[in-house]
């Protein structure tokens, strides 16, 4: 199962992002709760190559910003915009949306 290959990285300080681009592609990232929105940015940008994109959830703009990745999520879930992919007791994994500027 490929679930069980990606969530072997995760542990509970850590995110799993589920990076998925509108054309379907999508790839699996784990980064540390304490991460920064700065950091989140930056290692997508390192995955991908590509330093010029946005990402989203629904239609917000994730913001470049020291805001910690953990507390954008809790305002998101609290505001009922994001929810994790796969059910308890599976580990967290949110799924954002990417737009690197390449049309398919």
């Amino acid at each position: 199962d490929h679930k069980e290959t990606y969530f072997s990285g995760l542990s509970s300080n850590k995110y799993g992002i589920l990076v998925t681009k509108y054309c379907g592609y999508e790839f699996l990232i784990v980064i540390h709760k304490d991460s920064t929105m700065n950091e989140l940015h930056r290692h997508i940008e390192l995955e991908t190559g590509n330093a010029k994109f946005s990402l989203y959830v629904g239609s917000d703009k994730l913001p470049r910003s020291d805001d910690l990745l953990s507390n954008y999520i809790f305002r998101l879930r609290n505001q009922k915009l994001i929810s994790p992919i796969y059910k308890m007791p599976d580990p967290v994994v949110y799924r954002i949306m990417i737009d690197d500027g390449h049309k398919h």
